[in-house]
């Protein structure tokens, strides 16, 4: 006899119910990450979720670079800390083909995103959360891929650039006579 803990199931892509999350067959044969979880359950079992999930499921991510396939290397636990609350905490990982700003040429660089978000139940509770701490409301389930999405655009740097590259424009020099002055008729204008 079968019991939650130990069903094969061989040639099936229908999701099943194991243990503590609801997963498919895919998730189990892989390193790849359920996209929902349910972070209380994982609390109260002491879960860590380790593995990947593809950029392709993160499309505001995959849309500011430049690779059409990458995998987002995730870790994720829930934790109570001192204060009493519950947090998500975790890390995701990728490597994004970016467009320096400078030369315009393709930029590969590793973007990593470190997390801790206060786990509330219900949007009343979360006037008790410090204004520092970021909050997110979860009854019972969660999906992984758009926090760890959003976890990651904000790691995203503001102006991609190589360390050591040069711009592929020139700067006109500060005293260029031959320098136009587009305004310049205004003033006759004006008078």
């Amino acid at each position: 006899m079968a019991t939650k803990e130990n069903i094969v199931v061989k040639n099936c892509l229908k999701p099943l119910t194991i243990g503590w999350c609801r997963c498919s067959i895919l998730a189990l044969m892989s390193d790849t990450l359920p996209l929902t979880i349910e972070p209380w359950l994982m609390y109260r079992r002491n879960h860590e979720l380790v593995g990947s999930l593809l950029l392709s499921q993160m499309p505001n991510l995959q849309a500011s670079q430049n690779r059409e396939e990458s995998v987002v290397k995730i870790r994720v636990a829930v934790k109570q800390r001192e204060d009493g609350h519950k947090v998500i905490v975790g890390s995701a990982e990728v490597e994004l083909e970016l467009n320096c700003q400078r030369c315009l040429q393709p930029l590969v660089k590793v973007i990593k995103a470190d997390f801790e978000l206060v786990l509330v139940k219900h949007e009343h509770q979360l006037s008790s959360v410090n204004d520092s701490d970021d909050a997110i409301v979860c009854e019972d389930s969660l999906e992984l891929a758009p926090l760890i999405e959003q976890e990651l655009i904000l790691s995203l740097p503001m102006i991609p650039k190589h360390e050591d590259c040069q711009a592929m424009y020139e700067n006109a020099v500060d005293g260029d006579a031959d320098r136009q002055q587009p305004f310049a008729n205004l003033k006759d204008l004006l008078s």
